[in-house]
């Protein structure tokens, strides 16, 4: 298993700040590299495990990778492509998906497992806490 926890989170959070659609983080699913996965238009991002490309060793990646999982026609195309840098990356995924999808919008099936109750239950306990602040600036 390589995973280089470093530089994915660098290259995570640069996801997270300009993709237009959200990602999760699954490299626990993967042995070959650290990657994200967005559910809903099932596509992974697989980082690079190396910096120095290994002949040898089938499983040393230097470069990005696209991956569309129920899709073999974007599959093709994108999986033949190599990527350098996470902003390549990111630009090609934001021409694909050009409306950005942010937590006001996010669906239950882009996240994990559970998600939405845990969400529901952070909500209410928002909710709770303004309230009893509004209570509490009103003399309540």
């Amino acid at each position: 298993m390589i995973h280089r926890p470093v530089e994915s989170e660098k290259f995570y959070d640069y996801v997270k700040e300009h993709s237009n659609i959200v990602f999760l983080d699954n490299s626990w699913q993967n042995d070959a590299s650290d990657s994200v996965y967005n559910q809903r238009h099932q596509v992974s991002i697989y980082f690079p495990n190396a910096d120095v490309k290994d002949e040898d060793d089938c499983e040393s990646f230097t470069t990005f990778a696209i991956s569309f999982h129920d899709d073999e026609e974007m599959e093709e195309k994108y999986n033949a492509e190599v990527y350098k840098s996470i902003e390549a990356v990111v630009t090609e995924l934001n021409k694909l998906y050009k409306t950005p999808v942010g937590i006001e919008n996010l669906k239950a099936e882009d996240c994990a497992p559970g998600f939405e109750e845990r969400a529901e239950i952070g909500i209410n306990l928002i909710d709770d806490f303004l309230d009893e602040m509004d209570e509490e600036s009103n003399g309540g």
